[in-house]
């Protein structure tokens, strides 16, 4: 009777401990989202900094924008193929420390031209990221996947309102440019520890796909 009672809890604590995971990744996804939303929103409100900083004129430091856009492009167009083939969370890990990086040196550089690089960068990290977490979501999830999504991007969309707040208060109180980016960098820090110590949700398989697309067949 015991060994049947056992055998009984079996999947049971699986399950709970499945769903667990599931909980700390989620929680992972969305504090990346927020840092998403952060990074992506402080350029506008910085602008006039980085003009000052790199001796450039408004028509001159717009070319941010332009690079860094092109690099979110390029960063969504082949972050998917590398969630394909390789972990996801170490792979989230290693676009978060590439903002970091990027966010860290941007107010340092006193050169356009560097700046502008780093934003590249930054976008390329940042497409990365942004649909690596919504592929990760979607593994996690499955079927179950759509208030979850909708909560992801509602936690990009607090990030994003907060980051020119943040902006604000630090240049209220430290006149430095520079702090608006390490304060943003240093949110991405515990972030990455975070999603680099969860096991990464598996691929679906081939067979999964296949058996989805009978239980659920397309109807034309």
């Amino acid at each position: 009777m015991e060994a049947n009672h056992s055998a009984g809890e079996g999947p049971a604590v699986d399950s709970a401990a499945s769903d667990r995971l599931a909980i700390r990744q989620t929680i992972g996804y969305f504090a990346a989202f927020i840092g998403l939303g952060l990074t992506a929103a402080s350029l506008g409100p910085t602008l006039t900094g980085l003009a000052e900083h790199t001796g450039s004129d408004l028509a001159q430091i717009s070319y941010l924008f332009s690079a860094r856009s092109l690099g979110y492009l390029l960063g969504s167009l082949r972050g998917g193929r590398l969630f394909d083939r390789l972990p996801g969370h170490p792979l989230q890990a290693v676009m978060l420390v590439g903002m970091i990086v990027t966010m860290a040196l941007v107010p340092l550089s006193s050169l356009l031209w560097v700046v502008t690089g780093l934003l590249f960068i930054l976008g390329l990290a940042e497409g990365a990221l942004d649909i690596g977490g919504n592929i990760l979501l979607v593994w996690v999830h499955q079927r179950r996947v759509g208030p979850y999504m909708n909560a992801l991007h509602f936690f990009f969309g607090i990030g994003a309102f907060l980051s020119p707040i943040i902006a604000a208060q630090a240049l209220l109180r430290t006149n430095d440019i520079n702090w608006v980016y390490w304060l943003l960098a240093i949110y991405l820090v515990p972030v990455a520890l975070w999603l680099i110590r969860l096991p990464s949700p598996k691929v679906p398989s081939a067979v999964q796909s296949h058996q989805r697309k009978i239980a659920y067949p397309v109807q034309v």
